[in-house]
């Protein structure tokens, strides 16, 4: 069975045993993180209009950077499209890094949309 989220201007479906934890700054929802009962997750977060997709991906790609060692990245133009239309400006990075003998896949995707 699947359950439903849809807050932020987003709406997706997950699994019913994955548990969904919302983002909250001064009241106001800024994101939600799904989390599966083993190890993988998704987290999406809103960024103020003025922070562009290229900002907010080397902002991610930075704090990964500052946490890990050795963290290989490799940058990429995703392909999107919002309500039929191609988005225009997206920005993408997949990082990769070793943490307690695991290798650790990421993948970080910006875009812009109309509010």
């Amino acid at each position: 069975m699947t359950k439903i989220y849809q807050g932020i201007g987003v709406r997706c479906m997950y699994p019913e045993n994955w548990n969904l934890i919302e983002d909250t700054e001064d009241g106001q929802t800024t994101g939600f993180t799904l989390e599966s009962p083993t190890s993988a997750f998704m987290t999406v977060s809103e960024y103020p209009w003025n922070v562009s997709p290229r900002s907010a991906v080397e902002s991610s790609a930075a704090a990964m950077t500052a946490e890990y060692e050795e963290v290989e990245q490799l940058e990429f133009e995703p392909q999107l499209s919002y309500r039929g239309q191609v988005l225009q400006d997206c920005r993408g990075i997949d990082l990769q890094f070793y943490y307690l003998d695991l290798l650790v896949t990421s993948r970080v995707i910006a875009f812009t949309v109309e509010r």
